[in-house]
C-alpha cells in the first residue's frame, strides 16, 4: 500500500484512498486489531489526502 499512495497519479490515489479507507469499516475492522493510536491518526490522514486530491482536481 505506502508504493500505491506514493506512487498513483490523482485519478488512481482516489482508488488507493478507498480501498485503504474500507479497512476501517463495520465487519472485520482494522480497529480490532491495531491499536487507535496507530489506526486513527492514519484514518485521519487518509481523510485528509483526499480531500486535498479531490480539490485538486477540481481545480483542473
Amino acid at each position: 500500500m505506502p508504493e500505491q499512495l506514493r506512487d498513483s497519479g490523482l485519478s488512481q490515489l482516489l482508488v488507493v484512498i478507498a480501498r485503504t479507507r474500507a479497512a476501517y469499516g463495520h465487519k472485520d475492522s482494522i480497529r480490532e486489531i491495531l491499536p487507535e493510536e496507530l489506526t486513527e491518526p492514519f484514518r485521519d490522514q487518509l481523510d485528509r489526502l483526499k480531500r486535498a486530491v479531490l480539490r485538486e482536481l477540481a481545480e483542473r
